[in-house]
């Protein structure tokens, strides 16, 4: 009777184990209902082409500014500098020159960066770079301009001017295609 009731379970066992292999996975591909789902669309990851506005720009120190923005070409709304997380932060290699603001640019309501300001505060050079973020995440390259700051031209708007000192007076007049430079001895009495 052993022997039967040891086939018995033999049997069993191997029913269900015939049984296991016919049923189907549900796959990832089906929903609960077993219905097959459409397969995902693939996320468009491809790169827009960025840069800056103006790669190199000559100020003057009277605390003139530029507008500095990123411009693209591109126009995949999945990657920088259209989906959600994009950041620029701008910062100046010579901040005594040329200083930049806001810190950060993001995106505003219509989707777009914020541009920064460079104002000129004295003479000399500078690179402005603007470092690309999208959720904390760095991505290269860095966007520099190169700030070159000079100092006002002085323009003068008369060709002589008479001066009095004390109770004489001086007359300045340089010579022909000649710079007065103020030396005592291009000036002479009236």
């Amino acid at each position: 009777m052993r022997f039967f009731a040891f086939r018995r379970v033999w049997a069993l066992l191997l029913s269900l184990a015939l049984l296991c292999s016919l049923v189907t996975p549900v796959s990832a591909a089906e929903d609960d209902t077993g219905t097959e789902k459409p397969p995902a669309e693939e996320v468009d990851k491809t790169p827009n082409p960025i840069r800056l506005n103006q790669s190199s720009a000559t100020m003057q120190v009277d605390g003139a500014t530029l507008e500095l923005r990123v411009e693209t070409t591109g126009t995949n709304q999945n990657v920088f500098p259209f989906v959600k997380g994009s950041e620029i932060r701008w910062t100046s290699d010579n901040p005594a020159v040329a200083s930049v603001s806001p810190r950060t640019s993001t995106l505003d309501e219509k989707g777009s960066l914020t541009p920064a300001t460079v104002t000129a505060l004295s003479t000399g050079e500078t690179t402005i770079t603007a470092n690309c973020y999208v959720d904390g995440n760095f991505i290269a390259p860095a966007l520099n301009c190169n700030i070159k700051v000079k100092s006002s031209d002085v323009k003068l708007d008369q060709t002589s001017k008479h001066l009095r000192v004390g109770k004489r007076a001086l007359q300045r007049k340089p010579a022909p295609g000649m710079v007065c430079r103020g030396r005592p001895g291009r000036l002479r009495e009236v």
